[in-house]
């Protein structure tokens, strides 16, 4: 036998379950064609951002399933910045605690 939920529980239950339904009445087809419009303007906006990949040669992988060599510098200074923007103080101090396998 269930124990009988909590009149808090009730009314959060009956809270969430209201906020659901007015959730799902903002859903609605307009709104959803609206939304395809808006992503399709603004991937059209950004047309010019965009680099073509069918005239370059893409390599992730190496024969052996090793990460390709990167050879762009930008990408290679990119890789850098964020190498050493992510090393904080606290990683120095557990050098020697972490062993790799």
């Amino acid at each position: 036998m269930k124990a009988k939920e909590s009149y808090h529980i009730v009314k959060a239950r009956e809270k969430l379950k209201h906020q659901m339904e007015v959730k799902d009445q903002l859903l609605t087809q307009q709104a959803l064609d609206r939304i395809r419009k808006s992503m399709h303007n603004w991937i059209a906006r950004h047309a010019s951002d965009r680099i073509s990949l069918k005239s370059k040669e893409i390599k992730l992988f190496d024969e052996n399933e090793h990460p390709a060599k990167i050879e762009n510098k930008f990408i290679l200074n990119k890789l850098k910045n964020l190498r050493t923007k992510t090393q904080l103080p606290a990683v120095s101090a557990l050098t020697g605690r972490i062993k790799q396998q």
